[in-house]
């Protein structure tokens, strides 16, 4: 039997399974898609019989609404008669159960709107809207967990709810996505100026109120952080779309007091979140109604950047709003003139938009980068216009009509306090042998850190973190630092400080994530008394007197970051001795890090050894000594002759450095430091992890192993 006679006769069929509803039988809105999958055909989020006319559409070859994804009806892998059958039960029962009430898109003109929108963007947000200003709420930021279904593990996110929030009052809700590394603490940080960008436009009259959400977006049911740049990553991250769908959503109806509704919901991001804020608004725009994309990453279609090849999550053929019902009433994407990390990739999506007819605005910014000086403009256009295409005047404009916020910025006075001369530590070295002990160590380190390590138990009192801001002498400003203060603080005691560092694009808060385990390791090992008490500093390491975050894989970029060893000498260390109890001297300073971080902790530590008496790394990426890795050639800061303790009176009492036996992003290079080290004579600890990864798998029981002991030397 050929294949077109076999087509007429499944189409035969189908008219007559369609033809045994019964008249009236089957209301407008019949129910929700069971799974939100299969069954409903043109991803409206319910099964009715306008599924059965698109299921007829595609067997006939006629354009259509259908999605061919959700064709396979009874999932066995094939698309026959039995879809047809299974598809007509679908409805049928579903005639029989209570209509779910669900608003229809609301008529609107996208395209007019859009246009509005067009003609209002600015290329740079005025400096009085990216500075807080005193008697402006700017909301509240609740850090919370829920149970995600797709990595059936629970996950933290962020709620930043609005000015004056009321429970009896309902809020659209704004999902606001990562970058790469980062986690649902990145976005709030200082160079974005998200809380205070849509803080300042709320007050203003600028924004709807609104409540934002950050989630963390990697979802993966055998990982917790991205181990570098696979399609297995990839992959974690693009199942944030679920995530947010099936379980954020649900968990946001639950606890806050939310609007819904494709009108009351909208998603951006930046880079990696930028991506898949693309990949949610084109995939579910029934759910989406504004779609944003600061310097989105490559890997929604097909393509091949500096990093890896990606596959696509489709063809540049689908990657468009098939269902002109659906159309965005705000779908804004903005790139940088030169972004040296995802190069021309966000105008890439802009082309592939227009060649598809699907009505988007692209937004180039001169003077952005692959940070905050293209997410705040970004930001400041799309917080202005969205939730708004739905409550316009009759002239076609949002009602909210005031002007841009103009007027001069009221800021916080400078510091005026005259910095902390710096503090050279003075005491002699102590006269312990640093070769014995770290022997001791050598013999006790552990590969996998115990589960009780890593889990939080109750009764355990896991200490206390403090957000807070120090004046930089080296970036001549304010900047942040997380302090951990152990269990039982006692301002009457004097404690060890371990300085732990962050990956690349990172801030003070990556180390306290998920994944990494930093406050709850050394919670348990301290309350069981493998630990001795400490105080923790997280500084945000980027350092710099023009910019307040990395752009990309520079010289510049790398520079800003090795600054942090004078930024901790002569500015948080002075800070921390003023403002807590602390002990000094090498014996009671202990510095390690992840990835740039790691880097940065063999910078400071092999550099300033009177300073820093413990040393430690995980996953160091390359660039004290010079080395060429996938991103970018590193001059280096030394050469391989220098990287050494060449005062033998300072040797570190631990120096350990660990590494994953395949690491992704960083390669050999922990292990090319240990050979330096070893053939320059300084005895250290090199560790390789065969199950590490380039992330939590091998920090975790780096962390376990150096901090049980740091300050222990005796």
């Amino acid at each position: 039997m050929s294949g077109a006679v076999k087509k007429a006769l499944l189409i035969s069929t189908a008219c007559v399974c369609m033809a045994s509803f019964l008249p009236g039988a089957v209301p407008a809105v019949v129910t929700q898609a069971a799974d939100g999958s299969y069954g409903d055909i043109n991803h409206d989020s319910k099964i009715d019989v306008q599924d059965f006319k698109e299921f007829q559409k595609y067997m006939l070859g006629l354009d259509g609404q259908y999605y061919e994804d959700r064709l396979d009806v009874n999932s066995d892998g094939r698309i026959n008669i039995l879809d047809c059958c299974v598809l007509k039960e679908l409805i049928l029962k579903a005639a029989q159960e209570p209509p779910v009430t669900t608003q229809p898109p609301v008529t609107v003109d996208p395209a007019a709107y859009m246009q509005t929108v067009r003609s209002a963007l600015v290329e740079t947000e005025p400096s009085s809207v990216d500075t807080q200003s005193p008697g402006v709420d700017y909301g509240t930021v609740e850090s919370k967990t829920y149970y995600s279904k797709a990595a059936e593990k629970t996950k933290a996110l962020n709620v930043i709810l609005p000015a004056g929030y009321n429970k009896n009052e309902q809020y659209p809700v704004l999902y606001v996505l990562h970058g790469i590394f980062g986690d649902q603490n990145s976005m709030l940080d200082d160079s974005m100026k998200l809380q205070t960008i849509i803080g300042n436009l709320t007050a203003s009259g600028n924004a709807q109120k609104m409540i934002i959400v950050c989630p963390s977006m990697y979802t993966s049911k055998t990982k917790d952080q991205c181990s570098g740049f696979t399609v297995e990553d990839t992959i974690a991250y693009d199942n944030i779309r679920e995530d947010i769908t099936e379980s954020i959503m649900p968990w946001m109806q639950e606890n806050y007091s939310v609007k819904t509704g494709r009108e009351n919901t909208a998603i951006t991001g930046f880079s990696m979140g930028g991506r898949e804020a693309l990949y949610c608004g084109v995939t579910r725009p029934d759910v989406f109604g504004y779609i944003g994309a600061a310097c989105p990453a490559p890997g929604v279609t097909p393509a091949t950047d500096q990093f890896m090849a990606h596959p696509g999550n489709m063809q540049e053929s689908e990657f468009r709003i098939s269902n002109k019902a659906y159309s965005p009433y705000l779908f804004l994407i903005s790139g940088a003139a030169n972004d040296p990390v995802v190069g021309t990739n966000p105008q890439n999506y802009h082309n592939i938009l227009t060649k598809n007819g699907t009505d988007h605005i692209w937004q180039q910014i001169a003077a952005g980068d692959h940070g905050g000086n293209t997410v705040r403009p970004h930001l400041y256009n799309f917080a202005q216009y969205i939730f708004k295409a739905t409550s316009q005047s009759s002239s076609g404009q949002p009602q909210v009509t005031d002007p841009p916020v103009t007027q001069p910025p009221v800021t916080n006075p400078p510091v005026t306090d005259p910095p902390v001369s710096q503090t050279q530590v003075t005491e002699p070295p102590s006269s312990k042998d640093p070769a014995a002990y770290m022997q001791t160590v050598r013999s006790a380190l552990v590969e996998t850190e115990p589960s009780s390590a890593d889990t939080k138990s109750p009764g355990v009192d896991y200490g206390t973190v403090e957000s807070k801001t120090y004046f930089s002498n080296a970036a001549a400003k304010n900047k942040s630092l997380n302090v951990i203060l152990p269990a039982g603080y006692n301002k009457n005691e004097q404690y060890p400080v371990l300085y732990v560092l962050h990956g690349i694009f990172g801030d003070q808060n990556s180390m306290l994530d998920d994944s990494m385990k930093l406050q709850t390791i050394i919670g348990n090992l301290t309350a069981s008394g493998n630990a001795q008490k400490m105080i923790i500093v997280c500084p945000s390491m980027y350092t710099s007197k023009t910019k307040d975050q990395c752009s990309g894989f520079t010289v510049e970029d790398t520079i800003a970051y090795d600054n942090i060893r004078e930024d901790i000498t002569e500015s948080i260390m002075p800070w921390m001795q003023e403002n807590y109890s602390v002990k000094t001297g090498r014996e009671n300073t202990a510095i390690t890090g992840f990835s740039m971080g790691g880097r940065e902790a063999l910078y400071c530590g092999v550099t300033r050894p009177d300073v820093f008496g413990y040393i430690g790394a995980a996953c160091p990426a390359p660039g004290v000594t010079p080395a060429t890795d996938q991103f970018m050639a590193h001059p280096g800061n030394m050469q391989e002759s220098e990287f050494r303790i060449s005062n033998k009176a300072y040797s570190p009492y631990l120096f350990l450095i660990s590494g994953a036996a395949n690491d992704p992003v960083v390669g050999t290079n922990p292990q090319n430091y240990h050979n330096i080290l070893t053939k320059n004579g300084t005895d250290h600890i090199w560790q390789q992890i065969a199950a590490g990864d380039h992330g939590g798998n091998t920090v975790r029981p780096h962390l376990y192993n150096f901090a049980q002991y740091i300050f222990r030397c005796k």
